[in-house]
């Protein structure tokens, strides 16, 4: 969970109008997120990475949003570098949430 959460202002992004968050957690990372200012759900995330030893900023894009069980989920994740255009797309096909479970299918393996 975030200790303080500051407000930059609104910026201008690809789909819109979105208000700028800037994130930062008791453990000293910090990370900026910014909510649709129709919406108000996230659409963009930048948090940084280590990567080979090395600080990367990543930027997280959600969309295709639709509710589950009253929570409005992201479908779509895209995830890459900051400012490139090389990015990795994880689409859901289905999100369920609660589902039973049978606890054998988190035991050690023998």
């Amino acid at each position: 969970l975030s200790q303080k959460v500051e407000y930059l202002g609104q910026e201008r992004l690809e789909g819109g109008p979105a208000y700028a968050l800037k994130l930062t957690y008791a453990n000293g990372r910090v990370s900026t997120i910014y909510l649709d200012a129709t919406t108000c759900q996230e659409v963009k995330r930048v948090v940084t990475r280590k990567q080979m030893g090395q600080e990367v900023e990543m930027e997280v894009f959600t969309s295709g949003y639709h509710p589950v069980q009253g929570v409005s989920e992201p479908t779509t994740i895209d995830i890459g570098p900051k400012g490139s255009t090389q990015r990795m797309r994880l689409t859901m096909e289905k999100v369920e949430v609660n589902v039973p479970m049978d606890d054998a299918r988190f035991a050690q393996p023998k």
